[in-house]
């Protein structure tokens, strides 16, 4: 430890020792790349300046909480977390916070998981702010608390982190579309963009295909299944490529049917495709093409 570390409290030095005691303790009991990663927490330890002692003893802690976790001792991880205080370091903090939060859900600790959650701020760091309160709103709504589910998914925006906006608004859709307000479902599926995450992207667009198809604008409906690719989420594209062949089905485009049907891989889903190996059966044989029909 360097020198200038001597204006602290020998409580404090003796908590930063006792740390590097533990990393050593661990570090017999890990595997190399755990270890790998205990060496880089000594190091920062031995060469952390005073004006930064707090941020670093954080940033370990916070670590160790992971190791802890995946050794399967939970209690341990808690209590690093636990030590883990805002005036220490926001950012670190907060991620801790989310943590204590997720290891309390799974242990059916509601109210202490909400409070942890809580906890966390916008100003302590946007993206760990955005996924606290997306999973805020997911207890709410376990409890069917509508109202403010509804409130911590709107309190996510864009500029907090895309990904858990994006799975925010496709929350959202779906407590609008319950309450049968469509428009509202619509509007919060329609800002879910592909930039955002590829698969929620996918989920919202076939929600969106349901949707209109059910209001009788067909022509909309496909184009919502037609911009679900492969690439974005296998499931969603094989239930889009089968609406599809149901709809050119009813308008008697046989051919556009067979080949969107023909697109649906075992891979994509087992059961769409077992879906869309009946309807190619069923449209050979209606053709007096007794072998395809066999053959699908």
């Amino acid at each position: 430890m360097s020198n200038n570390q001597t204006q602290y409290s020998q409580e404090f030095l003796q908590q930063v020792e006792e740390l590097k005691k533990e990393i050593e303790r661990l570090s017999e009991c890990v595997d190399d790349n755990t270890r790998k990663v205990l060496t880089q927490c000594t190091l920062k330890l031995n060469n952390a300046r005073q004006d930064n002692l707090d941020k670093t003893i954080a940033e370990i802690k916070g670590t160790l909480g992971f190791i802890y976790i995946n050794q399967g001792k939970i209690e341990q991880a808690k209590q690093h977390w636990l030590n883990i205080q805002e005036n220490h370091d926001v950012e670190t903090y907060a991620k801790a916070q989310l943590n204590l939060g997720a290891l309390y859900h799974e242990q059916s600790d509601i109210e202490q998981a909400k409070q942890h959650w809580l906890n966390i701020q916008e100003n302590h760091d946007v993206e760990t702010y955005a996924k606290a309160q997306l999973n805020l709103g997911a207890l709410y709504h376990e409890q069917s608390d509508i109202e403010q589910a509804k409130q911590h998914w709107l309190n996510i925006q864009e500029n907090h982190d895309v990904e858990t906006y994006a799975k925010a608004q496709l929350n959202l859709g779906a407590l609008y579309h319950e309450q049968s307000d469509i428009e509202q479902a619509k509007q919060h599926w329609l800002n879910i963009q592909e930039n955002h995450d590829v698969e929620t992207y996918a989920q919202a667009q076939f929600n969106l295909g349901v949707l209109y198809r059910k209001q009788g604008n067909v022509e909309q409906a496909k184009q919502h299944w037609l911009n679900i690719q492969e690439k974005h989420d296998l499931e969603q594209y094989a239930k889009a490529q089968f609406n599809l062949g149901v709809l050119y089905d009813k308008q008697g485009d046989i051919e556009q049917a067979k080949q969107r049907w023909l697109n649906i891989q075992e891979k994509h889903d087992v059961k769409t495709y077992a879906q869309a190996q009946f309807n190619l059966g069923v449209l050979y044989d209606e053709q007096g093409d007794i072998e395809q029909a066999k053959q699908h």
